[in-house]
């Protein structure tokens, strides 16, 4: 019985969990490239990643943080550095 009320929760499957690499080092190296400072990406911001490709897919979502680097310091309600929880919040709407 304790098994079972103990469990772990249910978690979403990462379908591509190359992508999500692969995606997360695009971003890292775009940030880098642009900011000349290192980004360590947490698992709340892979997570983000990974429901962007799941919906997207990942060309799409490459496409998308391109853009984002290229464009963020236009972006007038975006204070401060791009980030990955930003980027989310666009796709849902909420700037």
């Amino acid at each position: 019985m304790s098994a079972k009320f103990f469990a772990a929760p249910v978690t979403e499957k990462d379908s591509n969990p190359k992508a999500t690499t692969e995606v997360c080092k695009f971003w890292k190296v775009l940030y880098k490239n642009t900011l000349s400072i290192n980004y360590n990406i947490d698992v709340a911001e892979r997570s983000c990643i990974k429901k962007l490709i799941n919906e997207f897919g990942e060309e799409d979502v490459k496409k998308v943080i391109r853009y984002y680097f290229e464009n963020y310091q236009n972006i007038t309600y975006l204070k401060g550095y791009p980030s990955i929880k930003a980027l989310m919040g666009f796709r849902l709407g909420n700037p």
